[in-house]
């Protein structure tokens, strides 16, 4: 299977953080490099993350007292703790296609590579979508699936600087190195995160731990 990316940055992060702080990460990929970056990592604490048009006090519903923190891309509630979640940014001239397509072709490239370890797994169908406000009981079209369990969701979004890919691999594991090789012809080890952790930071108390965004009001 055609990869989607020709080259690609790993950047395996094992540093502790707090939600806000691992979706602040996530965005201040963008433009941090003329390659596309890719940043795998586990939480070390039980949380959820929820989408951006997500409302806040029906997300609390279902999460109760787990620490929360509003996603910058779409999708559902995710529940985080064993996961492997995925964060893939794409400079913006980078990107190999169109949001729809680039779902498809990202979910495609993981497929092939998760099949080793789970040969019942394939992308669901466009039919098979399901509404509710958790991703991992609402499955939608180029996720993957095994049976009636789902293993990969994710969200895009798409700005002047780029295109940022978020996911989450659960009920099944593949390795990290074997996950950056299935979507790039090319992995090379990030080198320098100095100007990436500082944005991060900025991000994360200016914007993701506040609670107007959390909130969004």
């Amino acid at each position: 299977m055609e990869k989607p990316i020709s080259e690609l940055l790993l950047w395996r992060d094992a540093a502790i953080r707090t939600p806000a702080g691992h979706m602040a990460c996530d965005e201040a990929l963008l433009g941090a490099a003329p390659l596309p970056i890719l940043r795998l990592y586990h939480w070390k604490k039980n949380a959820a993350t929820f989408g951006y048009a997500q409302r806040f006090a029906e997300v609390q519903k279902t999460t109760g007292t787990l620490p929360l923190a509003r996603r910058w891309t779409g999708g559902g509630i995710v529940f985080h703790g064993s996961d492997l979640t995925v964060a893939l940014a794409i400079p913006a001239g980078k990107t190999p296609a169109q949001p729809s397509q680039l779902y498809e072709k990202i979910h495609g490239a993981i497929l092939a590579a998760l099949r080793q370890t789970e040969p019942a797994a394939r992308l669901a169908k466009r039919e098979e979508s399901i509404e509710g406000p958790a991703c991992f009981t609402a499955p939608v079209a180029h996720d993957i699936l095994s049976g009636g369990t789902k293993l990969l969701g994710g969200a895009i979004r798409r700005t002047r600087s780029g295109t940022l890919y978020q996911g989450s691999l659960q009920n099944a594991s593949i390795p990290e190195e074997a996950l950056a090789a299935a979507l790039a012809e090319r992995v090379s080890p990030m080198g320098d995160f100095a100007e990436i952790e500082a944005r991060a930071s900025k991000l994360e108390s200016e914007k993701y731990s506040a609670q107007s965004w959390l909130e969004l009001r």
